[in-house]
């Protein structure tokens, strides 16, 4: 792994000085990737809240829409993304996972579910943005 370029040590035992041990980069529970996937969740809230300025009606311009495409991004948001994310942050607030820790949430690792989430709200934006942006929506 890359952490073992970086902090080798062959005096130290088991070959990782202690001062290393909290940089490992592609550990899901460590320091590093938790605080990477908080700084994303917190990006992605700003862009969601950007989004909303361009869009403020986009709730309009989806229903007013027809057609499958349209009606799976709608339905996408309201039955999957909507409610995972909020159990997911019930979850969280009642039970989060320390350094270290891996939780379970419906058989898959939290950090993996997480990840999960902030990839399916991206796509959902940008899917979102094309079904607003056709000519048919903006009338």
């Amino acid at each position: 792994a890359t952490y073992q370029l970086v902090c080798e040590d062959r005096e130290a035992p088991r070959g990782l000085r202690a001062e290393c041990v909290e940089l490992i980069f592609f550990d899901p529970t460590g320091r590093v990737s938790r605080n990477s996937r908080f700084v994303l969740f917190l990006a992605m809230m700003q862009w969601l809240q950007a989004w909303t300025g361009i869009f403020p009606n986009w709730y309009v311009a989806l229903s007013r829409q027809t057609g499958s495409f349209h009606r799976f991004v709608s339905g996408v948001v309201i039955f999957v993304l909507v409610p995972a994310s909020l159990l997911r942050l019930v979850v969280w607030f009642v039970k989060p996972a320390g350094i270290g820790v891996v939780q379970r949430f419906a058989g898959l690792r939290h950090h993996l579910v997480d990840s999960v989430l902030i990839i399916s709200w991206s796509l959902w934006l940008l899917m979102a943005s094309i079904s607003i942006a056709t000519p048919a929506a903006v009338r």
